[in-house]
């Protein structure tokens, strides 16, 4: 005897059941997942490597994204720099007085700010060291794009 499609048709429920419990658990283990990762992000020390807004900068360096809607876009590091570039709704005054402000309180000089109502360059200086923090209007004010440097 063979099985015919008909003769099986009483376990399709059953498989669709199956297949819908299945997805659920791996919807709650995904969902689980990110947010123990938002977890660890927001717990890691300032300045700490692992922390991915902060890219290993030091914890004198503001961090836009940690205290905004900005989204870090890339990260990168060499010898002579550490760089992180983010993406923000907020328009260009949102990043410039944040930086203006916060690199003030961080004890940073500002050496030059040819920052305007569509971006610009801040670039200041503690130590040794120089930042520079260049913001630009995204078209049609969608936003702003920020991307600080940090040369050792």
């Amino acid at each position: 005897m063979t099985s015919t499609p008909a003769t099986h048709r009483h376990l399709l429920p059953l498989l669709a059941v199956g297949i819908v419990a299945l997805l659920v658990i791996i919807g709650f283990w995904s969902a689980s997942a990110q947010k123990k990762a938002l977890e660890e992000i927001r717990t890691a020390p300032a300045g700490d490597n692992s922390d991915p807004r902060n890219a290993g900068m030091e914890s004198d360096v503001p961090d836009y994204a940690a205290q905004s809607d900005a989204k870090v876009t890339s990260r990168s590091e060499t010898d002579a720099y550490v760089k992180v570039a983010m993406e923000s709704i907020n328009g260009v005054r949102s990043p410039v007085v944040f930086y203006q402000t916060k690199l003030k309180e961080s004890g940073w000089s500002i050496s030059e700010d040819t920052t305007g109502d569509e971006g610009g360059m801040i670039t200041a200086r503690k130590g040794s060291r120089t930042i520079e923090v260049t913001i630009t209007a995204l078209p049609g004010g969608a936003g702003s794009t920020v991307e600080v440097t940090v040369k050792k």
